[in-house]
């Protein structure tokens, strides 16, 4: 959607709208989706809650400490943009979310896990187990 991103509230404004858009449509046609987006700003998760008719927020918070630690052990971008702690922590980026522009925590998330000091499996465990006890 951006080849060329600068992260701006502009363009961040345009992606997550565009975002919501498609996992909209998708529902319309019976498909279920899950949206892996930052989501920076409770605006943005607002918007996914007034368009798509069953939704759950689930936060995995974790310390910015510990982003960071992982970031620079990640052996994959998956498409991601390298060193973006690092590039704000020296200025030369000026929109990492939880650091250089606010993070929103969710207030109504339907399953919080502390991705900190959880292992992977058992976060996943705990979403999954959640989640069929919200919609099932």
């Amino acid at each position: 959607m951006t080849p060329n991103p600068t992260y701006s509230e502009e363009e961040r404004e345009r992606v997550y709208s565009t975002v919501v858009y498609i996992a909209k449509t998708l529902n319309e046609n019976s498909v279920n989706v899950i949206l892996d987006a930052t989501g920076n700003l409770r605006k943005y998760r607002d918007l996914a809650r007034r368009e798509l008719q069953k939704m759950a927020i689930v936060y995995a918070r974790c310390p910015l400490e510990v982003c960071i630690i992982r970031e620079r052990k990640r052996r994959q971008s998956h498409n991601t943009p390298p060193d973006i702690y690092q590039k704000g922590l020296n200025g030369r980026s000026t929109t990492v979310p939880g650091l250089n522009v606010p993070y929103e925590e969710p207030l109504d998330a339907k399953v919080v896990v502390d991705s900190g000091s959880m292992g992977a499996s058992e976060c996943a465990d705990r979403i999954i187990a959640e989640l069929w006890n919200c919609f099932f």
